[in-house]
């Protein structure tokens, strides 16, 4: 088991290695969840992709932050959806990282160059009020 030194262990017990499947998230307390919905524009949906895929992740480092995913989601005829989610070990860490030095760096050239999006992204955060994990299968 490895535990996070800049998290809060209230809120984030540990990731755990499981055989062949990956990391296996094992999560306590109060986090919180960052949603950005994005509506891109078909033939700009290489562009975006690279934006996200190859760029570094600065907020890796920040206090509290757990883990973010890139998603993609459905085809329309005038725009794919792509999502970003972050979870975060509580709202007073997503809040603080906001404020942050760090997440200015990280985000100082967005807006900038081609509009590869239909419209501004949507922003929603949740606070986790339950979390259930997956009984472990028997081998």
């Amino acid at each position: 088991m490895k535990m996070l030194s800049h998290v809060n262990v209230r809120s984030f017990v540990a990731f755990v290695k499981t055989s062949g499947t990956g990391l296996c998230a094992v999560w306590r307390g109060r986090m919180f969840i960052a949603m950005n919905r994005f509506k891109v524009r078909p033939e700009k949906e290489a562009e975006f992709k690279s934006r996200w895929l190859d760029r570094e992740v600065l907020l890796k480092t920040a206090p509290g932050f757990l883990m973010i995913q890139f998603m993609r989601g459905d085809v329309l005829p005038d725009h794919v959806v792509y999502a970003s989610q972050t979870i975060w070990a509580s709202r007073a860490a997503y809040e603080a990282w906001r404020k942050s030095e760090l997440f200015h760096t990280a985000h100082k050239d967005m807006g900038q160059g081609e509009v590869l999006t239909l419209e501004k992204r949507e922003f929603s955060g949740y606070d986790v009020l339950r979390t259930v994990e997956a009984q472990e299968q028997a081998a």
